[in-house]
């Protein structure tokens, strides 16, 4: 296999290749694209010292400045979602990667997710205004261009581009962090569900951006206090017995992949 090609708007250091890049034969190489100059930066100190022939190119995920069919592999992983016309970086993907060659594509199910997640004691999945968030995520999508159900579309979309061969796999992820926390992994486990958004606190300020969000979304006002309110009180459970509590945090994750004619 030839060089593998890592998508991403914010590829950050290049987890992702590193994951891949020791299961890919010998001889693979790995280009990594940004449109941030620093995310590249940290990207090259990562790699460095690494066996593998690396390269980092600043660029548009839509318009990448590569000759067609360079790569064997193309893979994006939550970055088509941040595109109003996500069909658009799909399209350049499917240019730079070679015939037979794997356009691979992870991206976010929000609905999926938030009607999964469960907090035991806070009996989440009960309380959760799950019609508020799917009309607030097709709304944000609306006004922003930025879809967080892709994921469930994305074999649509490879498969109207002209991939052969489309398929998908949800990833079987789940975050389970269950008390007591009495390990290191245990607790690296909890304080990434908290940086994941699971339970932010909610401040004055914060409940004003959320207010001024939701009327522009075309919320009422008491639909908006009642979110905030739901908010604000997961937020002050978590602060208070947050590490007791039974957590499980399925990623809903969908891998689409397919094959250039």
């Amino acid at each position: 296999m030839g060089p593998l090609v890592w998508w991403i708007s914010v590829c950050g250091f290049g987890y992702l290749g590193l994951k891949l890049l020791p299961l890919l034969p010998v001889g693979s190489t790995y280009t990594g694209i940004d449109s941030s100059p620093l995310l590249l930066e940290q990207a090259r100190s990562t790699f460095a010292g690494a066996p593998w022939e690396t390269e980092f190119v600043p660029a548009d995920i839509r318009d990448v400045p590569l000759p067609d069919s360079s790569f064997d592999v193309a893979v994006s992983h939550s970055s088509l979602m941040h595109l109003s016309q996500p069909t658009q970086g799909v399209a350049e993907m499917v240019r730079l990667t070679r015939s037979g060659g794997l356009v691979i594509a992870c991206e976010s199910n929000w609905n999926g997710f938030n009607a999964m997640n469960h907090v035991a004691e806070l009996d989440e999945l009960a309380i959760k205004d799950l019609g508020f968030l799917q009309r607030l995520f097709a709304r944000d999508r609306k006004a922003e261009g930025r879809d967080g159900n892709l994921g469930v579309k994305m074999p649509v979309l490879l498969h109207k581009a002209g991939l052969i061969d489309v398929d998908a796999r949800v990833t079987d992820a789940v975050r389970c962090c269950l008390p007591p926390l009495d390990t290191a992994e245990k607790n690296a486990r909890y304080e990434t569900l908290l940086a994941d958004g699971l339970a932010g606190a909610v401040g004055e300020k914060k409940a004003r951006q959320m207010r001024e969000r939701f009327r522009m979304r075309g919320f009422s006002a008491k639909e908006a206090e009642e979110e905030i309110r739901r908010a604000q009180h997961q937020a002050a459970q978590f602060a208070e017995y947050g590490r007791d509590f039974h957590i499980v945090s399925p990623l809903v994750m969908m891998f689409s992949f397919g094959r250039v004619r």
